[in-house]
């Protein structure tokens, strides 16, 4: 049965898997599929040349592009061997990140999106911290979200990073735990080795597969670093997302799936009686879109909206939606849309707080780029 309650015997079988040590100068591959950024791979490409530690190897599958991608590529590939090239036809973000780790011969696994960017000394950090923590075999920091333009557009995330092993608590979360997007996630070979390929299902949030199994099979080590500038913009599936009844289903059908895989791979793993205990349902994010969905849709008084509450945790943000489900739905519209969308309030009080919040005194690198002229600069959030 899915998602019964998982009793200590089922919880003891969840175990880290055993690393060899890594050698002095560990080979980094750094996997990036790309479709049609052609506009943003080159300073994606070069915020991997600028990395402090030099012995990498950048795998970039083209998932089938129709704009300048890989030529924008090839004039990188021409100037250094370590850049390779893979083309194929459209299969999705899987099958591209796939096809390039069959590639790849690194003893770390770093994965890249093709609009965002890394910060010079991400891999030197990233190394010390696996040499630091030799039980880990995922390495994840925060990443900052930045316009197409690279220009900061709010704090830091995730807010706060799980860490440490996170079997038991993702199994008994429905697969989930707080972490990082793909551009700050890094894996050791052996765990990557359990994980791809990924799926094929997965054309996009195939990042939201790695994240929901690997802590099922390893220790996460985790930085308090910003380590990656994270790109919001409106061509990205993960950027500024407008509250409607399509997004929100989306993102319920993604959860959905991320599960269904992740008790695939538990199943494979560990056996059927720990990958049954795996439910979405036991997510309480799942349960907060489900009610968005019927406050979009107007069906916020429906009966079940009752039994829907009843499943999320006791605490202030159960009573936000216990009000929101009782007030009238224009008005309970209105407020979703301040609360969850991208309204232009909320993009003015993240631009204060992105000022005020003095948890961001610290510097970042912001990433600049022209054609042919590349440059960082020191920006104070602060």
């Amino acid at each position: 049965m899915i998602g019964q309650f998982p009793i200590a015997s089922e919880l003891e079988k969840l175990k880290p898997i055993p690393l060899e040590p890594l050698p002095d100068s560990p080979l980094v591959s750094i996997l990036m599929p790309n479709y049609n950024y052609g506009r943003y791979i080159g300073e994606a490409i070069e915020s991997v040349l600028r990395q402090t530690y030099p012995h990498w190897e950048l795998i970039i599958c083209d998932d089938g592009s129709t704009d300048n991608s890989c030529e924008v590529v090839k004039r990188y590939q021409d100037k250094d061997s370590r850049i390779k090239l893979i083309q194929k036809e459209n299969g999705g973000m899987a099958s591209a990140l796939n096809a390039a780790y069959r590639e790849c011969k690194g003893d770390i696994i770093c994965l890249l999106d093709s609009d965002d960017v890394f910060l010079p000394d991400k891999i030197e950090k990233i190394i010390s911290a696996f040499l630091q923590d030799k039980t880990a075999g995922m390495c994840v920091h925060k990443v900052l979200p930045v316009d197409s333009c690279t220009r900061p557009i709010t704090g830091p995330l995730p807010k706060t990073i799980d860490h440490g092993w996170l079997g038991p608590i993702a199994l008994r979360n429905g697969g989930r735990c707080n972490l990082p997007p793909t551009s700050g996630i890094s894996l050791r070979r052996e765990v990557a080795e359990l994980i791809f390929p990924i799926p094929l299902i997965f054309r996009r949030v195939a990042d939201g597969y790695v994240r929901s199994c690997v802590p099922m099979v390893t220790q996460v080590v985790a930085l308090p670093n910003v380590l990656a500038l994270y790109r919001l913009h409106g061509d990205n599936i993960t950027g500024v997302l407008k509250v409607s009844t399509v997004s929100i289903e989306k993102v319920i059908e993604d959860y959905t799936l991320i599960a269904d895989a992740t008790r695939d791979f538990l199943r494979s793993f560990y056996g059927f009686e720990v990958a049954n205990v795996l439910n979405i349902e036991d997510f309480p994010g799942y349960w907060e879109h489900l009610i968005v969905l019927y406050i979009l849709k107007g069906e916020s008084k429906k009966y079940f909206i009752r039994d829907i509450l009843k499943k999320l945790p006791h605490g202030t943000r159960k009573v936000l939606w216990v009000v929101l489900c009782y007030l009238p739905v224009r008005i309970a519209q209105k407020i979703l849309e301040l609360w969850w969308g991208n309204s232009r309030l909320k993009r003015i009080y993240k631009k204060l707080d992105l000022r005020q919040n003095t948890t961001l005194s610290q510097k970042f690198l912001s990433f600049s780029f022209n054609p042919g002229i590349s440059k960082y600069k020191q920006i104070e959030l602060s």
